[in-house]
């Protein structure tokens, strides 16, 4: 009897096994389908039952893949048998729509907001959707995600906003359009620096007319060694014609940090 019983347990397992390593690879061969835009085929994946939730060793969904890759009917396909919109990469707290936002299609970006994802969950480092639409330079997709609601307030580990992102990166048209949801201006970040500090730095005397015409602080001091300012950092790196913009808004010239007060 015991024998028997021994017997039974073990092709139980063996069934079990199967099974497992028969749903690994038909989740492996949905994910390829999806990296292939394979429309059809993933549909018939997820006809036969296959999990469309599963994540990949790397942590990664099928609709995170599709959506990172500008599959629109293939994400629209997912959305329908159920995928699920909010779930986080396992590595990097990324959504579907970090995804789509980095790689800006805006089709993508607005069918997954048209089916309520949620438009501000941050990834284990604090970026948002709108962070990564506006780093890559994606003004349609900034653009959509802002219409819905999605905030300018939230920072990252390091206290970067997404105009931080939009100075650092030169897009003027981006700072513009933050600017005109209520962005705040004068945010610092872990160095002290704010959004006129770094457009001074790299010499975008366009963003620095852009921020000082939302009444950005000129004489903020940042936390480096030398207390600088956003003039300091124009004189610095020799762009004349930020300073001179600096200048002419008011700046001052010669300012003392707190620990010479």
């Amino acid at each position: 009897m015991l024998l028997g019983y021994a017997v039974f347990i073990l092709g139980s397992l063996l069934v079990t096994i199967e099974e497992f390593w028969q749903q690994q690879m038909l989740h492996q061969s949905l994910i390829e389908a999806v990296l292939e835009n394979d429309n059809v085929a993933v549909s018939d994946l997820l006809l036969k039952g296959v999990e469309v939730d599963k994540r990949d060793d790397e942590g990664v969904t099928a609709l995170m893949y599709a959506a990172g890759n500008g599959y629109s009917e293939v994400v629209s396909t997912l959305l329908s048998h159920n995928a699920s919109l909010d779930l986080q990469n396992d590595s990097n707290g990324e959504t579907a729509l970090m995804y789509a936002a980095r790689y800006g299609d805006n089709e993508v970006v607005s069918t997954l907001l048209a089916h309520k994802a949620s438009v501000d969950v941050q990834g284990i480092y604090g970026s948002t959707a709108l962070m990564h639409a506006v780093k890559k330079g994606h003004v349609e997709a900034a653009s959509t995600l802002l219409a819905h609601n999605a905030s300018v307030d939230l920072q990252t580990i390091l206290r970067w906003t997404a105009l931080t992102y939009a100075a650092f990166i030169g897009h003027n048209e981006i700072v513009a359009i933050l600017l005109a949801y209520n962005s705040p201006v004068d945010v610092q970040d872990n160095k002290g620096k704010t959004a006129l500090i770094m457009a001074a730095e790299n010499g975008y005397n366009g963003i620095v007319s852009t921020l000082l015409a939302h009444n950005a602080s000129l004489d903020i001091l940042d936390n480096s060694e030398d207390k600088a300012t956003a003039l300091m950092y124009a004189v610095k790196y020799g762009h004349s014609d930020v300073a001179s913009t600096l200048l002419n808004s008011g700046a001052a010239v010669e300012i003392e940090s707190p620990e010479q007060l």
